[in-house]
């Protein structure tokens, strides 16, 4: 973006940095999303799906911060995409473990 060239450490920072910063805004977008009547599970899992889709393959190409998706082997999508489900439904099971059964 600043038009540098980085070493490969420095190149992953900022990377590293997205999954943190995106990642923790999992946790309030999933309640945001449950609040509204939709499943914990559901909205942790649509949550998930979101962060892989949107920001892995759509901003963070588009800043620069990783190479195309063409770029990677259909296998790291795969784990991609399960990696982003496990930690979706992980939110969603959190989120649903706090409701109150009557």
């Amino acid at each position: 973006m600043l038009g540098r060239e980085l070493g490969e450490a420095q190149a992953e920072r900022p990377a590293g940095a997205s999954h943190y910063i995106f990642g923790g805004a999992g946790g309030p977008a999933a309640q945001l999303l449950a609040v509204s009547r939709r499943s914990p599970l559901k909205a942790g899992l649509g949550v998930g799906t979101a962060l892989e889709t949107i920001v892995d393959h759509g901003m963070n190409t588009a800043l620069g911060l990783t190479a195309p998706p063409r770029a990677w082997p259909w296998q790291a999508h795969a784990r991609g995409m399960a990696a982003h489900a496990v930690y979706g439904a992980a939110l969603g099971l959190l989120l649903g473990s706090g409701e109150r059964t009557h």
